[in-house]
């Protein structure tokens, strides 16, 4: 490619701190789009000369691009994602490859279409962490032996005020978010270390009186995932936990020894043997801080360990050489189904579920009409309860705190239902 990759961005809350990323990772952003006019304000500062910033996606996609990041609403990623792939403009989303199964299978057939004109890249970030990216080389040494168990945790915890701004209105996707389904920062880890693709999951939420006070969220504080893998190791993982306090950790055990990240420092990593099972010359016990893979000079300063600034490269590369991601349209959505299904499995007292091959068209056929969810629909209603008990009922005065909060000028709101073009 002649010139620098062309980028937009559709979302600019999440995106616009991506889109930070862009020119240091070779690339400018030509186009900005959001349904938010203060944000859409903001991000008009990161254009190119002779960029546009657009408030309606059906203009937004006509603008000349080589890809666009995706940062959109969290349940509404797949229909304009097929829309930019038909043009051959690349994609690169976070953090779910669908909100259904019949959006999985959707995005599968539109990414497998469109193959040779666009890319498509899950953009999970911390797999880009120099302590994951440390475990991914041990791992491919052999040195540990097989992987029997692994755990992925994603702890997230906000306080009431901060969550009720972060989900201003009763229909925001954050208010319906099922205990499962924010679990790509906590699986899609272990999957790229291991290489690894679940087969089957099996899940359970807990509840929580206290995580209820002073918010409007109809959903549990924490789901937890059991996950059978292709190799036939048993992973663990959760969704985005809102309690306890704000971590990552990631586990990995072996035959012959474990490593992991360390608790509340996860740029350490700790790397263990017995002592009958050490390899010579090798330390029983190690702990360090790895150094970055990467250049470290163009990863100063980004979030989350350096790691955004990689997941920006990354896509770019692909659109600079035409290739395929690690984290394709197979692993995003296989991830995405496991916090899907995970969620069915709750609901059915922790019924197994199978993960679908979604390379085998039979599999695809299976559940493409398949639009169960716990989002709100147009009409505002659920397909899917959104929490575990559906006995249990909102105190009104926990909604009159949310209420307090939501009718602060300072607080975007929007309490239209979704079906409206809301990017």
């Amino acid at each position: 490619m002649a010139n620098k990759p062309r980028i937009g961005i559709f979302g600019c809350g999440r995106g616009l701190s991506m889109g930070k990323y862009v020119v240091p990772a070779g690339g400018e952003i030509v186009a900005v789009c959001d349904h938010n006019p203060a944000k859409l304000e903001s991000a008009k500062s990161i254009l190119a000369e002779g960029g546009k910033a657009y408030a309606r996606f059906d203009d937004f996609i006509e603008h000349e691009m080589d890809g666009v990041y995706v940062a959109n609403y969290f349940e509404q990623h797949v229909p304009y994602v097929i829309r930019l792939l038909e043009k051959g403009i690349s994609v690169c989303i976070e953090p779910i490859c669908g909100a259904t199964m019949a959006d999985m299978v959707a995005l599968v057939r539109a990414a497998e279409k469109y193959r040779d004109r666009a890319t498509f890249m899950f953009g999970e970030n911390y797999q880009y962490t120099p302590a994951l990216q440390e475990m991914k080389r041990i791992y491919g040494t052999g040195e540990l032996g097989d992987l029997l168990y692994a755990h992925g945790e994603y702890v997230h915890p906000a306080s009431a005020g901060d969550r009720n701004r972060l989900a201003p209105g009763p229909n925001h996707w954050r208010n319906s978010l099922a205990a499962t389904y924010y679990n790509s920062h906590a699986l899609s880890p272990l999957m790229y270390v291991s290489d690894t693709m679940p087969k089957l999951v099996m899940a359970q939420a807990a509840h929580s009186d206290d995580y209820h006070k002073g918010i409007a969220r109809q959903v549990d504080p924490c789901g937890i995932m059991m996950t059978k893998m292709d190799n036939g190791a048993v992973f663990t993982s959760t969704g985005c936990i809102s309690g306890g306090v704000h971590a990552t950790w990631y586990h990995f055990t072996h035959f012959r020894g474990t490593m992991e990240t360390v608790r509340y420092d996860s740029s350490v990593v700790a790397v263990r043997y017995n002592s009958f099972s050490k390899p010579d010359g090798t330390p029983r016990y190690n702990t360090y801080i790895p150094d970055p893979p990467f250049d470290k000079g163009a990863s100063a300063g980004s979030g989350h360990g350096g790691a955004d600034y990689f997941v920006v490269r990354e896509f770019i590369r692909c659109i600079e050489e035409g290739i395929q991601p690690y984290n394709d349209v197979y692993r995003g959505v296989a991830m995405a189904a496991v916090g899907v299904l995970g969620w069915r499995s709750v609901l059915e007292g922790g019924k197994p579920y199978a993960i679908p091959d979604f390379r085998d068209e039979a599999e695809l056929v299976k559940w493409e009409n398949d639009t169960l969810s716990p989002f709100l629909d147009a009409n505002g209603n659920r397909s899917l309860p959104a929490k575990e008990n559906q006995n249990w009922k909102m105190d009104p005065a926990d909604r009159a705190a949310a209420e307090e909060i939501w009718n602060d000028p300072k607080v975007f709101t929007d309490y239209s239902w979704p079906g409206k073009e809301l990017n």
